[in-house]
């Protein structure tokens, strides 16, 4: 039981942090560094694949949770 509610929770920390790291990864990312991308349309769209995978993360995290949570019953 312990296991699936570190899931749980790491899930949806995971997801409600996603949007401020998917900030600061996109501005510390190798690809602008090295390709100085100065256009906010290139920013954004860099800015909104690191926030979805992490949101993805969560949510994987999240139903790996569940599905412990199911099996254990």
């Amino acid at each position: 039981m312990k296991k699936q509610v570190v899931y749980f929770i790491l899930g949806i920390i995971v997801i409600m942090v996603s949007t401020p790291l998917g900030y600061k990864l996109a501005n510390m990312s190798i690809f602008s560094i090295i390709h100085n991308v100065g256009t906010v349309a290139e920013r954004i769209a860099i800015f909104k694949g690191y926030m979805y995978s992490l949101i993805l993360v969560g949510f994987l995290l999240f139903t790996l949770g569940i599905v412990s949570f199911l099996k254990s019953k």
